[in-house]
C-alpha cells in the first residue's frame, strides 16, 4: 500500500492511536462492525498493519463468520500476513486498550478526516509533477482532477433520493477500492464467472 512520506519534516495526517482503539473495539464486540462498515476502507488506516487487519475484518464479516481475537488472528495467519501485523501478541494487545466502544462511530469518524488530508496532499503533489509535464493534455489533465476532487469530496455520502444508477456507481467505486485493497468477498455465484468478477 503506497503511503505518503515526510514532507518539509511533517508527518502525514494520521491518528494511530484511534486506530488501534476502533480495531480493538470491532473485535471486542463484533455487531460494532456494523456502525462502521459503511464509513471505512482499508486505506482510512495510516499504518499498514492495521490495514491488513481491518481487510481481515471485512473478510470475515463478508463470510458471516464471528470477528474476535482468534478469528482475526487466523484470518491473517491463513493470509500469510500474521507477522507481518506484528504477530499474535500485537493483536491481543489492541483489545487490551479498550475500555468502551461507545465513541467507535466518532473514532472512525475521525479517521476518514485523517484519511482525506492524506488523499488530498497525495492528489495535489500528483497533480503538481504532472501540470510541469508537456506531454500532459492539461484540459484533461483539469477534467481528471475534478473527478478526483469529487471522488474526495463524496467519500461515504449515500443520497438515497439519488437517481438508482448514481446509487449503484458509488456502490460499485467503493466495493472496487476494495478489491484494489484485497478485500475478498463471498456470495451467491450467479454461474457466470465473469459477472460473478
Amino acid at each position: 500500500m503506497k503511503r505518503l512520506n515526510q514532507i518539509e519534516g511533517k508527518l502525514p495526517p494520521q491518528a494511530v492511536d484511534l486506530e488501534e482503539a476502533i480495531l480493538g473495539a470491532i473485535m471486542m464486540e463484533k455487531s460494532s462492525i456494523e456502525s462502521v462498515i459503511d464509513l471505512l476502507i482499508p486505506t482510512c488506516f495510516y499504518k499498514d498493519s492495521h490495514a491488513l487487519i481491518f481487510k481481515a475484518i471485512l473478510s470475515l464479516e463478508s463470510a458471516k463468520q464471528p470477528i474476535d481475537i482468534l478469528t482475526v488472528t487466523e484470518e491473517l495467519k491463513k493470509a500469510g500476513k500474521l507477522d507481518e501485523v506484528g504477530g499474535a501478541y500485537y493483536i491481543t494487545q489492541l483489545t487490551d486498550k479498550v475500555t468502551s466502544t461507545a465513541n467507535l462511530v466518532y473514532h472512525s469518524q475521525v479517521l476518514v478526516e485523517k484519511y482525506l488530508a492524506r488523499e488530498v496532499i497525495r492528489l495535489t503533489g500528483e497533480f503538481q509533477s504532472r501540470g510541469f509535464s508537456d506531454e500532459e493534455d492539461i484540459f484533461e489533465l483539469i477534467e481528471e482532477l475534478y473527478k478526483q476532487i469529487d471522488i474526495i469530496k463524496n467519500y461515504g455520502i449515500v443520497d438515497d433520493n439519488a437517481p438508482f444508477n448514481i446509487q449503484v456507481d458509488e456502490r460499485v467505486k467503493e466495493k472496487e477500492i476494495m478489491v484494489r485493497d484485497g478485500v475478498k468477498f463471498t456470495g451467491i455465484g450467479t454461474g457466470n464467472d465473469a459477472l460473478d468478477k
